[in-house]
């Protein structure tokens, strides 16, 4: 939702949803693959499952011990594109996903 300037509006609620599943490669390196749900809703939105957002995915983790954290390679799928749509394919990341 924007407000009347077209800036992006953030939620009071939100519905989210996650499956992964691991692949242990040996050694460090785990492969995963992932599909996300969910969006985010205003005080005036009522919950709405036909509106989730869908992305899909996979991840290279590396676990190096110096680190402290799972160093993260991602390549995600915007599998629901909008026109207004701002999204990013690859992240790079060091540290957990939650």
């Amino acid at each position: 939702m924007k407000d009347v300037n077209g800036f992006i509006l953030g939620g009071t609620k939100y519905i989210q949803g996650n499956v992964e599943y691991h692949f242990l490669l040996g050694g460090p390196f785990r492969l995963l693959v992932f599909a996300d749900a969910g969006n985010v809703y205003s005080d005036t939105q009522k919950v709405d499952l036909s509106d989730l957002r869908y992305t899909a995915g996979a991840e290279l983790r590396i676990l190096l011990p110096v680190f402290g954290a799972p160093l993260r390679f991602i390549y995600a799928l915007n599998l629901k594109k909008r026109p207004d749509d701002s999204f990013e394919n690859f992240q790079f990341s060091i540290g957990t996903s939650f």
